[in-house]
């Protein structure tokens, strides 16, 4: 049973992994972790080791650490998968990355849990299988805010740069707030177009003075 020193030094240890993660000293993470008793690593111990490789490299580690989870049998939950997902777009794998679909469609998350739905769209984005992400996207209950950018993303990132301008329009019609990066993916799609995209793109800029978002490098540099 824990006493009290003991589960007083798992919490230090999980804060100096988040710290080191997050910094992206994944050397320093991986060494805490590596220290932590196997009862001592719990799933937020995981997930935070596996979200600092997804992010900040090598993703392919984020995989191997999934597979050792369930080779322990250590049950991994909505957000475990939705960081496993970013670690397959970051690496290209598509064929795991459709594993993983399978498992989480057997789990009941797709289309209900936020984090794997939008996961799953920028992994098949990123996977240039841009009907893959359609259909995920289209399956999605209530998406939000972060659902609508990814699906935006995915289209531009593919070279569908009208499709993009037509996903957006249909936003703006259903009343979804847009905030800044969204609007820089939708500057970009019409900057793509020409002088097709001209019209919108003036709007765009209109809303961005209104939302007081002029004057933001990576807006105004679009």
């Amino acid at each position: 049973v824990p006493n009290a020193s003991t589960t007083a030094a798992a919490a230090a240890q999980l804060s100096l992994l988040r710290a080191h993660a997050r910094a992206g000293r994944m050397q320093p993470a991986r060494e805490v972790f590596d220290a932590m008793p196997d009862r001592g690593r719990s799933l937020v111990a995981w997930t935070t080791l596996m979200s600092g490789y997804a992010t900040h490299g090598p993703a392919s580690e984020a995989l191997e650490l999934l597979l050792c989870m369930l080779g322990l049998l250590v049950r991994p939950d909505a957000f475990v998968f939705s960081v496993a997902l970013r670690a397959c777009a970051a690496v290209g794998s598509l064929r795991l990355g459709r594993q993983l679909h399978g498992a989480v469609a057997k789990l009941g998350y797709v289309g209900v849990d936020l984090f794997v739905a939008n996961g799953l769209v920028t992994m098949y984005s990123s996977c240039q299988s841009l009907p893959c992400a359609e259909k995920v996207f289209g399956s999605i209950a209530s998406p939000d805010l972060v659902s609508w950018t990814s699906m935006l993303s995915a289209y531009t990132e593919n070279g569908r740069d009208a499709e993009a301008l037509v996903l957006f329009m249909e936003m703006a019609r259903g009343g979804v707030a847009c905030d800044a990066f969204t609007l820089s993916v939708a500057l970009r799609a019409a900057s793509s177009l020409g002088h097709v995209g001209v019209g919108l793109g003036h709007q765009l800029h209109c809303c961005m003075i209104k939302m007081g978002l002029v004057g933001k490098e990576f807006l105004d540099n679009c």
